[in-house]
């Protein structure tokens, strides 16, 4: 017999009035899509220890045969073929062999995808087999099952079966996939009372399991299962070959099996280490469906009493030492008795704080991640770093949007509780590093620097610290601020994973780059360590976007509360304030005009500088103003939107005014209107001063800010508590300006961060530099170690106290060192970069790099 499925919306009262776990992402839905990512970043990433046995089966996994073949290719058509034919000619088969080895990177994945969602097709199928159901009996025991159920689902388009099973379901069970559910009733449950309805108990029973269907995690459990099993499937079966691989070797050939011995231990511990994580993963979502399900289930009274009962008289409370507690953590897939009891008791408890295992997996995940696919990226892209850059943020994006769930419902059960954050920045930082521990791929796992300069290694895994738990306070403001208010929780919670997947994208990448350049920065010496990592901010745009969009959203949220006393009855406060500074900047530039009429770089900073140092004072005033106890980090968010209105005016301040006077004082009114349009466009269009601003502007005046908020808070905790009185909500209109401004002048901020970011450089050498640099060329003069060492050197940034630049790279020695070398094809790339128009220096280097270090 078949019966309808329930819909999200059904009419049962939600399970407690004061909280409803049910209106954000549930923690067994954020712990299902943890599972499946560690799942298949798993299978790829202990793949690239199996792909050594992959040649066995006569295939080129890593394309190291593919690029032999292409550099004795190259190395035929030296002399016969013009230098950027050969060029071209290698770099399109080299970029071949690349995208099909990134391709054999993310086979295990793909497989694992496929396991899984056969096994989840065929799951539900052997599980009612081996439940072996009868037919359902018409007595009123199953006429009371049937009615228990529909009051439990109401009516909807889908249906559900019922089985009856003699005694193998446990009681009941619902299980299915493909939006096909069946639920299992043991034949014992369905003796009904002289009423003809059925015991309290059997009823509570049957109500749990429905309760299941209604929270929509039958498919995710079955899921859940599945993944593991694809899991196993696909990194057992290489293990036992990698197995045999290395006892032939050790048996049966003359290399005595010390090639695969390293790798196959890895493999090994790697494997195992996996296994437990994502076992551990399937656990902990398995266990929190059945919490949800107890809270559903107990929204109409007398079931939740009937659970509680049942709950109670079960002896398995869940206590013994520490060991065995972690075993069953490990192995059971049903929380104890008394969990669930405590849960029913306070619903909250299920989000009340954050999991640190749940963020050690994610960091591991994105760590794991990061490292495997980046590289695969940097293959499929034919040597191109935007596509590791793009990787960074592209894998943040799933991490940073689940970490946002999570805090937000963490605030939304604790709202007043004060959180470790520092310990969850450490969790989730600590996971990334403990994925960069296995030396899958040496020079970019954390250990290896570790090992060679540890300083340099701390200094990264703080930065990281720092960004996660700038991330996490970011989050949980944005959380507060937004669910203050009731209403639409869920739309808001979406638009926050959202806006949280972007934040932490981009701040991963920015991690990503500055790790890749702190080792540089140490060895530079000098102001290097400083002006290095500051560089490496301004120039990238990451940085940029994910600092607009977190504070775009948390102001959005802040002048929405209708209960805070600061921002959220003056939103324009700190736009207004931000105008106000940039009025005194306008003031003071026609002192300039008098006192150094050719402007320059070194007036403006002359005059800025004073309204900087007073942007910092304003934000200790804003910080005092808008923060306080009950809501932290409103202090720092409102100046931030104070520091992108006078970043944003300030080209405008300075060509209208500066540029404006000097013009009237040279040319007719009528030519000026020309000339500061233009003074303002190329301000935008080259924001020195606005890009080197915005991370110094937001490290003081953030600061400034939270001291502010300190102050004020140490002095509210002195007075006596009182109730805060109601307050009324902004005018929609001044609402609507306060946000409009703070999106006006981040869009501004960005668009110049964008247009200075983008590449407009084909070669970095003029041609009048050309001639002079063929002609220092010494041909057949220098070795291919020799060549194919200084020239790769030569793409390096390296930092100059006594340059006014700070840093430089010098393209043009490197090509002159490689048309120098006795290796036709390096000396025919060097040519290439000194003698062909049009052709990109860093393609070349690409390439160099694959035929020095793959031949």
């Amino acid at each position: 017999m078949q019966i309808p499925l329930a819909e999200e919306r059904e009419t049962d009262p939600p399970p407690s009035r004061a909280f409803d776990p049910f209106l954000l992402p549930s923690a067994t839905s954020i712990r299902f899509f943890l599972i499946i990512l560690l799942a298949a970043v798993g299978s790829m990433y202990i793949g690239f220890f199996y792909l050594p046995t992959v040649p066995v089966l006569g295939v080129d996994p890593t394309g190291t045969e593919a690029a032999a073949v292409c550099a004795e290719q190259a190395r035929t058509d030296a002399g016969r073929l013009s230098d950027q034919v050969l060029f071209e000619g290698y770099a399109d088969c080299i970029a071949a062999a690349d995208r099909a080895a990134a391709l054999w990177m993310v086979i295990p994945g793909l497989l694992w995808a496929a396991l899984t969602v056969l096994v989840y097709a065929l799951y539900p199928r052997r599980l009612e087999k081996r439940l072996r159901p009868g037919e359902l009996p018409d007595e009123s025991g199953a006429r009371a099952v049937l009615r228990e159920v529909e009051a439990a689902l109401g009516n909807t388009r889908q249906r559900v079966r019922i089985l009856v099973t003699p005694g193998t379901a446990g009681g009941a069970r619902v299980f299915g996939a493909f939006g096909r559910y069946r639920m299992a009733v043991d034949g014992s449950l369905l003796v009904p009372r002289k009423d003809g309805e059925l015991d309290q108990s059997a009823r509570a029973v049957i109500r749990h399991e429905a309760a299941h269907l209604r929270n929509r995690d039958v498919d995710i459990t079955y899921l859940t299962m599945s993944s593991w099993w694809g899991f196993v499937l696909v990194n057992t079966g290489p293990l036992a070959l990698y197995g045999i691989a290395f006892l032939y070797e050790t048996f049966f050939s003359a290399s005595g099996g010390y090639l695969l011995a390293g790798a196959a231990v890895q493999g090994l511990l790697l494997t195992a280490a996996t296994l437990v994580l994502v076992q551990t993963a399937r656990a902990r979502v398995l266990r929190s469906r059945e919490h949800y399900a107890d809270v559903r289930a107990a929204g109409a009274g007398h079931i939740g009493a009937s659970l509680r009962h049942l709950l109670a008289q079960s002896q398995w409370s869940g206590e013994g030492s520490l060991i065995r507690r972690r075993w069953r953590g490990l192995r059971d897939y049903h929380p104890s008795h008394r969990a669930r009891g405590d849960i029913l008791d306070d619903p909250r408890r299920l989000t009340a704080s954050i999991s640190g295992a749940d963020l050690v997996t994610a960091g591991i995940v994105l760590g794991a991640a990061h490292l495997h696919l980046s590289i695969a990226a940097f293959m499929a892209s034919a040597g191109g770093l935007g596509g590791i850059s793009s990787t960074s943020v592209v894998l943040g994006l799933p991490v940073g949007a689940l970490v946002t769930a999570m805090v937000w419902n963490v605030v939304r059960a604790a709202p007043e509780a004060r959180h470790r954050w520092a310990g969850s920045a450490a969790a989730l930082a600590g996971g990334v590093l403990i994925a960069h521990l296995p030396p899958a791929q040496p020079g970019t796992w954390w250990v290896y620097l570790l090992l060679s300069n540890p300083l340099a290694a701390l200094v990264s895994g703080l930065v990281l610290w720092c960004v996660c738990l700038l991330f996490l306070r970011w989050a949980a403001l944005s959380g507060r601020a937004w669910l203050a208010a009731e209403g639409r929780e869920r739309m808001l919670c979406l638009l926050g994973m959202a806006c949280g997947a972007v934040v932490f994208g981009c701040g991963f990448g920015v991690w990503v780059y500055l790790h890749a350049g702190i080792p540089m920065a140490f060895e530079g010496g000098g102001l290097a360590p400083v002006v290095l990592p500051l560089v490496a901010l301004v120039t990238d745009v990451r940085f940029h976007v994910a600092v607009g969009c977190a504070m775009l959203f948390a102001f959005g949220g802040l002048v929405r509360r209708a209960r805070l006393r600061g921002i959220a009855r003056h939103p324009l406060v700190p736009v207004v304030a931000g105008c106000a500074l940039s009025a005194v900047y306008g003031v003071l530039l026609p002192l300039g005009v008098v006192l150094a009429a050719d402007g320059g770089y070194a007036l403006r900073f002359v005059f800025l500088l004073p309204v900087w140092l007073a942007a910092v004072a304003v934000s200790v005033a804003l910080g005092a103003w808008s923060g306080g106890p009950r809501l932290r980090g409103a202090g720092p968010c409102v100046a931030a939107v104070l520091v992108f209105t006078v970043l944003a005016l300030e080209p405008l301040v300075y060509g209208t005014v500066f540029e404006g006077l000097l013009c009237l004082a040279t040319r007719s009114p009528s030519e000026c209107a020309a000339a500061v349009g233009g003074a303002v466009l190329t301000g935008y269009a080259e924001p020195v001063f606005l890009l080197w601003g915005l991370p110094v502007l937001l490290a003081l005046c953030g600061g400034g800010a939270a001291a502010g908020s300190r102050v004020r808070s140490a002095i509210e905790r002195r007075r006596p508590t009182s109730e805060e009185p109601d307050i009324a909500a902004p005018r929609r209109r001044r609402h609507v300006i306060g946000v409009l401004a703070a999106v006006v002048a981040t869009v501004t901020v960005l668009g110049s961060a964008v247009v200075e970011s983008l590449p407009n450089e084909i070669t970095p050498i003029a041609a009048e530099r050309k001639p002079p640099l063929l002609a220092q060329v010494e041909s057949s003069t220098v070795g291919r170690e020799q060549a194919c060492e200084q020239g790769l050197e030569s793409q390096n940034l390296t930092a100059d106290d006594t340059d006014p630049a700070l840093i430089s790279h010098d393209v043009e020695a490197g090509a002159v060192i490689l048309a120098s070398s006795r290796d036709p094809v390096l000396a025919a790339f060097g040519r290439v970069v000194l003698d062909e128009p049009g052709v990109p220096h860093t393609r070349v280097f690409a390439a160099l790099n694959s035929y020095c270090y793959r031949n």
